[in-house]
């Protein structure tokens, strides 16, 4: 995941091509040579967009209302694991009329993420180990619109657009006296300890397919989103960015009764598989471009009560994808 190799980059650019060669003769590092390599990382990270990839692809997850709440790891052969979670708070209500074949939706989608990784790497300028932790997190809220439209047999469309903003917050934790005395002066402000809000705005397009087989509900869904993410408040000029992202997700659906109640109310079951792909990402931008996600849910036909909610859901998924696995809580409602 680009929280590891984006700030992993800067490092070789700083500390290994272009560190002068009286730099490396010694371990104590003046201010006006930590100055030289703080404006060449700046000027690297403009120069490259490694950096706005590593803020898109974290603010894509952030945002993204697919999951509810998930816990992923990524692996890198021969470096440590990534470690990230999402959390979302996901509302969305659809404006249906009986014998209207199109339907106006809103929605809105709170979200929290938190990540951590461990930076362990060898200055070739300098001989010295370098050592930190490095932990994200990020805060989002995202409005969303759109309208379904249904034809005959379940088939429907829905076209959509959502505008988001997301507010991240990198902190590092330096484990040696090398890191702290030399790679922190050059990258604190601007690839550590630093603070990024962003928007996003996205085109949506959804199709599929609502039907039954006996008493039980078939629902199937494929998604295509188009996002524009870009930054509008950083730390340092050099942070600023703006990236696309593309994406392609689906899911499977079949529920229906469970043949027994509780307290009154008919129990339901559901299980589901799915999954997302980031299209024309490179797998060593994120770490992993696709996954695929199976899972189940059991819930209550709450009907009887006359609340807004019809049903209830909670159940779990497991995650599996090219160098990414996790599993993930699912809870649901429908109006």
């Amino acid at each position: 995941m680009l929280l590891r190799n984006g700030i992993v980059w800067l490092l070789a650019a700083c500390f290994w091509l272009a560190a002068p060669a009286s730099i490396a003769m010694a371990y104590n590092v003046t201010p006006a040579q930590i100055e030289a390599l703080r404006e060449q990382a700046r000027r690297d990270m403009q120069a490259s967009s490694s950096f706005a990839n590593t803020i898109a692809g974290i603010i894509n997850l952030t945002v993204s209302p697919d999951l509810s709440s998930a816990f992923y790891n990524v692996e890198f052969p021969g470096e440590s694991d990534v470690d990230f979670s999402t959390t979302k708070l996901p509302i969305y209500y659809s404006f249906e009329e009986k014998g209207r074949s199109w339907s106006p939706y809103v929605g809105v989608v709170l979200g929290y993420l938190d990540a951590k990784t461990k930076v362990d790497a060898i200055s070739q300028a300098f001989g010295e180990k370098m050592r930190w932790d490095s932990n994200w997190k990020g805060y989002s809220g995202m409005l969303e619109g759109g309208c379904k439209f249904e034809f005959a047999k379940g088939f429907f469309v829905a076209p959509g657009l959502s505008a988001g903003l997301a507010r991240l917050r990198n902190s590092i934790t330096y484990l040696n006296d090398f890191s702290r005395e030399v790679a922190a002066p050059v990258f604190d402000g601007l690839s550590a300890n630093f603070s990024i809000t962003a928007l996003m705005l996205s085109g949506i397009l959804s199709g599929g397919y609502d039907g039954k087989i006996g008493p039980m509900e078939l629902n199937v869904l494929a998604k295509y989103t188009h996002s524009y993410v870009e930054s509008i408040e950083t730390d340092d000029p050099a942070q600023e960015f703006n990236d696309d992202i593309d994406s392609l997700a689906g899911r499977v659906t079949l529920g229906g009764p469970l043949g027994i109640s509780l307290a009154g109310n008919p129990m339901l079951w559901q299980v589901f598989l799915g999954g997302m792909h980031f299209l024309g990402q490179d797998q060593e931008i994120m770490g992993w471009t696709y996954y695929g996600e199976l899972g189940g849910t059991i819930g209550l036909d709450i009907r009887r009560f006359g609340l807004p909610l019809s049903a209830l859901r909670v159940g779990a998924s497991l995650i599996r994808g090219d160098n990414i696995s996790g599993w993930s809580i699912v809870v649901g409602y429908t109006f």
